[in-house]
């Protein structure tokens, strides 16, 4: 806390593919749903973070989720 590094956890249901600081290998698990393909379904683990003067943050440890992929 004193370093300013914050746990962060991102929401269910987001596309993946948008969401800043998740894990590049994502678990994934099949859907048939359409509107479901690459949302996150999971958090494994939550990220942490520092966030600058500047508005952003930098990203210490990615967040691990899982995500539904299109079920062949």
């Amino acid at each position: 806390n004193e370093c300013g590094v914050t746990q962060f956890v991102p929401s269910i249901g987001s596309d993946y593919r948008k969401v800043d600081g998740v894990s590049q290998n994502p678990k994934t698990q099949e859907t048939h749903e359409k509107s479901k393909e690459y949302t996150i379904s999971e958090v494994i683990e939550p990220g942490f973070k520092i966030d600058s003067n500047n508005g952003q943050a930098d990203i210490i440890k990615p967040a691990k989720v899982k995500i539904f992929i299109p079920k062949k």
